[in-house]
């Protein structure tokens, strides 16, 4: 096992599974490192196109941490893969008729 991925919060294995993922899907392990090595808040934006891979990296990865979570997506296809919540149902947004943000 490789030093860098020695840290408690790291399950057994996870070292093998970074070693799967495509160079460009590495970017995500190792920014996850580096949070849980220095702590602070975060926002993750990952863009790809369609089949690039990007709910694969994020959840594969977080599924072999022992860190506290909210998994977030735009749309109700996504949350079900990642096994989150909408966007605006985590951050409990009224978006029915007449509320202010259905009128945005």
């Amino acid at each position: 096992m490789s030093d860098r991925w020695k840290h408690h919060f790291y399950h057994i294995g996870f070292d093998k599974h970074v070693t799967t993922l495509s160079s460009s899907q590495r970017a995500f392990p190792y920014l996850l490192d580096e949070w849980i090595k220095h702590p602070q808040e975060m926002v993750v934006i990952v863009a790809g196109g369609p089949l690039s891979g990007k709910t694969y990296s994020i959840t594969s990865c977080l599924n072999r941490v022992s860190v506290s979570q909210l998994r977030m997506a735009p749309t109700a296809r996504v949350v079900q893969r990642i096994g989150g919540s909408t966007i605006h149902s985590a951050l409990t947004l009224d978006w029915s008729k007449g509320s202010i943000l259905s009128k945005l």
